[in-house]
């Protein structure tokens, strides 16, 4: 099963050293850039149950980990999901200037998905698309990524670092499209409904919402160790997807921050359909396709593709 994970990696060489380089940066941004949050974030979970100090509320432990365990395909990520481009260019292609809204990023997988998707229009058609990108999330880790990802890419966008999604005083019927991945995995379920009813609050008419739920379980300490054990086992035996620069410490050094992030990272999962079902309750069209992917604590792991839309 674990290499059979491994051979799931992008399938574009240049994707995959882009990757490389990128892990780089975010661990070394993240302790500069993860500041201390009075409130929200990943870790407050860990606050609420007193697994944390008060004080520790940086989340440098989620972004300067992040990508090092996408290069073992251990996070959930957008290339998981065969249906984004797609479900993206089908916008593109009616609006090829639409407003983007990128609702929460761990790093730059979202946007990158975006341009796949302007490439692949430019292809069908023949002409570039403009679409104008906001990319709001409450680290400024994650945007730092983005960014760096866009200057590479001949992107432009603009990014936000939004204390609260839910309370983000953004303009109401402002994009075309919204996406994000896994957000509703990340957030507890009594603020589930509040962000599916900002989604639909900030959408034009006729607008979609593009995104990916996980189903599945509480995680529990046993997940979390199975996790760490298998981040270690999988960072040990494949060198060979990291930087070409590292030396013995620092993978020291990432298996140290692999298990603060096993005991630190949680998911709150979707229950079932009925649940995503009645979050979008409000939209007037709703699809969600379920799809096996890889997995974090368990493997493999069901999700649901979703496209949500509003008439005209």
């Amino acid at each position: 099963m674990d290499n059979l994970l491994i051979k799931t990696m992008p399938a574009k060489a240049e994707n995959f050293k882009t990757l490389q380089k990128s892990c780089l940066h975010m661990a070394q941004w993240a302790p500069q850039s993860c500041v201390n949050k009075n409130i929200g974030g990943m870790e407050q979970w860990a606050k609420d149950l007193k697994i944390v100090d008060d004080k520790i509320l940086s989340c440098d432990w989620y972004h300067s980990t992040w990508q090092f365990l996408r290069l073992v395909n251990m996070v959930a990520v957008p290339d998981w999901y065969p249906f984004y481009v797609d479900a993206i260019l089908e916008v593109l292609l009616e609006n090829p200037n639409a407003k983007v809204f990128i609702s929460a990023c761990a790093d730059y997988g979202m946007l990158a998905k975006l341009h796949e998707a302007m490439e692949e229009y430019q292809f069908k058609t023949g002409q570039k698309s403009n679409p104008q990108i906001t990319i709001a999330d409450i680290c400024l880790t994650p945007l730092q990524n983005a960014k760096w990802y866009a200057d590479n890419s001949s992107i432009k966008l603009e990014t936000l670092v939004c204390d609260n999604i839910i309370l983000g005083n953004f303009p109401e019927s402002e994009f075309d499209l919204i996406i994000t991945d896994e957000f509703l995995s990340v957030i507890k379920d009594d603020l589930k409904q509040a962000v599916v009813d900002k989604w639909k609050y900030l959408l034009k008419p006729g607008g979609c919402v593009v995104t990916t739920a996980m189903e599945g379980e509480p995680t529990t300490p046993e997940k979390r160790e199975f996790y760490a054990q298998k981040a270690r086992r999988l960072i040990g035996q494949n060198p060979h997807l990291f930087p070409t620069n590292f030396k013995q410490e620092d993978f020291e050094k990432v298996i140290q921050q692999t298990e603060k992030f096993a005991s630190l990272h949680t998911r709150h999962m979707i229950r079932n359909r009925e649940q995503l079902t009645h979050l979008f309750r409000n939209f007037d069209y709703l699809q969600m396709d379920p799809v096996e992917t890889p997995g974090e604590c368990v493997n493999p792991t069901f999700s649901y593709q979703i496209v949500a839309k509003l008439e005209m």
